[in-house]
Parts: C-alpha cells; sequence; structure tokens
C-alpha cells in the first residue's frame, strides 16, 4: 500500500509541475507540421478538440509518455505519436492513428497543445489563437465522440472521465 501511494504521489506532484501552452486553429495542414513542432522534453500534438476529456486526462497521457521514453519502454520512436496510445488508452499505433485522422477530417477546429516538463516558450503559429485547455474542453467537448473515440461509457462526467482514466494507466502498466 506504501509503495502505490508514493507513486500515487510521484504522479500527482509530476503533473502539477507540467507545463501546458494552447491554441485553437481551423487549419488542419498543422498536423503535417508536428514533427517540425517537437522540442526536447516536451509534447506538441494537434487533437480535435470534441475528443477532450480534461485537463487531468492529458497531463496523464504526458507524464506516461515521458515516463515510458524515460524507462525505455515506449511503443513508438516519436514522443508525440506515443501521447496519442496514451491518451487513446491503445497499444496499436495503426488503429489510434486511424481513430485521428477520422476525428480531424471531421472535426472544423484543432487544438495544438505543448506539454512540457520544464518552462516552455508559447507556441508561435500562425492561424492558431491562443485558448486555454479548460475554456476549449468546456466548450466543444462532446459525450458522445468522447464515448466512440475512447471506446468507453458512463451516465456522467464523472464516470466517463475515470473509464478513460483508467484505460490511460492501464496501458503503461501493462507495457511495464
Amino acid at each position: 500500500m506504501k509503495e502505490l501511494l508514493e507513486r500515487i504521489n510521484e504522479l500527482v506532484n509530476y503533473v502539477n509541475n507540467l507545463h501546458v501552452d494552447s491554441c485553437l486553429t481551423t487549419n488542419k495542414d498543422v498536423i503535417n507540421s508536428l514533427s517540425k513542432l517537437q522540442e526536447k522534453g516536451c509534447i506538441v500534438q494537434a487533437l480535435p478538440p470534441a475528443m477532450l476529456v480534461s485537463r487531468v486526462h492529458i497531463l496523464v497521457a504526458a507524464y506516461y509518455t515521458f515516463k515510458s521514453f524515460r524507462e525505455g519502454f515506449n511503443i513508438s520512436k516519436k514522443p508525440y505519436i506515443e501521447f496519442l496510445l496514451y491518451l487513446l488508452g491503445n497499444r496499436q499505433v495503426h488503429k489510434v492513428l486511424n481513430i485521428m485522422s477520422n476525428e480531424v477530417k471531421n472535426a472544423k477546429h484543432l487544438l495544438v497543445i505543448k506539454v512540457c516538463e520544464k518552462n516552455i516558450k508559447s507556441l508561435t503559429l500562425s492561424n492558431c489563437v491562443k485558448a486555454s485547455l479548460e475554456d476549449v474542453i468546456k466548450r466543444f467537448s462532446n459525450v458522445e465522440i468522447i464515448k466512440r473515440v475512447y471506446d468507453t461509457y458512463g451516465e456522467d462526467a464523472n464516470e466517463i472521465l475515470r473509464n478513460v482514466l483508467l484505460k490511460t494507466i492501464k496501458l503503461y502498466i501493462d507495457n511495464i
């Protein structure tokens, strides 16, 4: 039990110290530029905002991405792809990329997020308007899309969040 509490404290402390910047765009070409936007100690990814569950979910996925690279059991060689695996709670790169491709195709907006372990330089992308993660999730999050993308269920937001977070954590545990 003590070891579990230590791991939970490590997760909470780490997540609380991550730095996030985000902007909203209608330019889907940003997807093709993701590899050029990467920086050491950071993950930059573009996501349809309707599929976002919570800030905590994004930060936990980032935590496990950074941790898997540090400890050497990452599935993908690219942190921004590994992040998607943890975000969706699925080890199959091909399946996750297909899901993301379909969601991007149907999205009007993309949220470009940058999560870093240290202080960060702001995202500076043309045609991308600064937006807080929380505001975008409040405005665009769609329960039916979330249930479909994460292949989960739930009657209320807390139950859905719990189920999605459990998938993210389970992927990490199954991988070690």
